[in-house]
């Protein structure tokens, strides 16, 4: 209604307008000029549009107003769910993963039933068998994935690469990826060249040269075995198994990332083939020197991104590395974290530096890593899974628990890349080689 009498108020001042036109007409004995004219056709097409508008919002008025004297009560729709279910109905039937723990350890003691609560949740995974020894029980799919988060949230090297997750029915990720070397001309994407044609010359036809990656999800374990006395405190259970598997699965996941040999493992960035290691120029010392090659050697995209991993006792080289190059023009690489910089982390060249427990001894290769790990891919397949057996260490009182993650991953690149005009090779990888002499 407050549209309607808006439009009519318009409507009025149209018809109010056309009336003052006309007068000039009878008065001044004329017609109407032909700006005079363009308005009053304006006006009178704008004043019948009017009229179209007030007829179909009048007949929804009626309309609406039919509907809701003739509406009904809403039919009231209950949602059922089972219980112990989510809205999305998983089952949810534990409190925590010590108590889920607790429970089968119960239910895998002679002479204990069965934790109805245990069956539930292998019937709602699909699993055929109920006897937790013929084939163990599985985690509540909420503690699986917090778990398989905190492994990648712990993992300092883990948590930067790219991840790719496998579905339910993989178990292997398979790329195409360009293989290239270099960034001269006829090389670049492996052999794709454009060329300046001349009028009435030709171009020859190329294609990018192509390589296919296979990456299978292999398994990391660990194995505990669990006393009776702390089963018994759900609590204590739940912040132990936190604490030590995800941080035991993900310090194997970031020593793999540095070093794995590919083989049942990742390939490490140690053992790859796009690794580039300068010559250090002092033994057991990593100088100013080091640092300047290492950051010359990334590649072009990856300096943007690129962050210094390092071994425990280098930053106390690195407080002391300072370019010297003439009086009045010295500048400070390294700088600690707080103080001038306000940064958290240490910083080399304006990067952070990070200490990791999987670098190198100092003065070998891999003591310190300029990495862009966008570079390295990781797949990996669902959340950690559990397996529990209360026989293997009866005679001790104990329960085994076995934690299972499936994950595998290797660098994009296969080798470093020559420049295109030069014969400098860059790479999103970069460590230091022990000086030979």
């Amino acid at each position: 209604m407050f549209k309607i009498k808006a439009l009519k108020e318009e409507r009025l001042k149209i018809v109010t307008e056309l009336d003052a036109l006309a007068k000039v007409m009878v008065e001044e004995s004329r017609d109407l000029t032909e700006d005079e004219k363009k308005d009053w056709n304006e006006k009178e097409a704008r004043s019948a549009e009017i009229d179209s508008i007030i007829v179909r919002l009048k007949s929804q008025e009626e309309r609406s107003r039919y509907l809701s004297e003739s509406e009904t009560k809403p039919t009231q729709i209950e949602v059922i769910r089972e219980e112990r279910h989510n809205e999305e109905g998983e089952y949810r039937g534990f409190s925590s993963l010590g108590d889920q723990l607790g429970a089968v350890a119960r239910s895998m003691t002679p002479g204990n039933a069965s934790d109805p609560r245990l069956l539930e949740l292998r019937a709602a995974s699909g699993s055929g068998e109920s006897v937790g020894a013929d084939g163990g029980f599985g985690v509540q799919s909420d503690f699986a994935t917090d778990l398989f988060n905190k492994v990648v949230s712990e993992s300092t090297l883990a948590s930067q690469c790219t991840t790719i997750p496998l579905s339910a029915n993989s178990n292997e990720l398979v790329l195409t990826l360009v293989d290239e070397s270099s960034r001269a001309t006829g090389s670049r994407f492996g052999g794709v060249r454009g060329y300046w044609r001349a009028e009435g010359g030709t171009v020859s036809a190329t294609k990018p040269k192509l390589r296919e990656e296979r990456i299978k999800a292999e398994a990391l374990e660990a194995l505990w075995y669990a006393s009776e006395e702390l089963l018994e405190d759900s609590t204590a259970m739940t912040t132990i198994a936190s604490l030590a598997f995800t941080q035991e699965l993900s310090w194997l996941l970031d020593d793999a990332i540095v070093r794995g040999d590919g083989a049942g493992k990742p390939l490490g960035i140690l053992n790859s083939g796009a690794l580039i290691a300068p010559t250090r120029t002092t033994a057991n010392v990593f100088k100013f020197e080091d640092a300047d090659n290492m950051v010359d050697r990334m590649y072009v995209g990856g300096r943007g991104n690129a962050k210094w991993y390092a071994h425990a006792d280098l930053p106390q080289q690195l407080r002391n590395a300072v370019k010297v190059s003439g009086a009045n023009s010295d500048f400070l690489m390294y700088s600690p974290p707080g103080g001038i910089s306000g940064a958290q982390y240490d910083t080399l060249y304006g990067k952070d530096v990070k200490v990791i427990e999987q670098a190198s001894a100092l003065a070998t290769v891999g003591d310190v890593l300029y990495a862009d790990m966008s570079q390295y891919l990781l797949v990996r397949k669902g959340g950690v899974k559990s397996a529990q057996s209360a026989h293997v260490r009866f005679i001790y009182s104990e329960m085994a628990f076995k934690w299972t993650m499936r994950v595998n991953g290797q660098p994009l690149w296969n080798t470093p890349l020559t420049d295109a005009y030069g014969s400098t090779t860059r790479s999103p990888f970069v460590s230091c080689t022990t000086l030979t002499s």
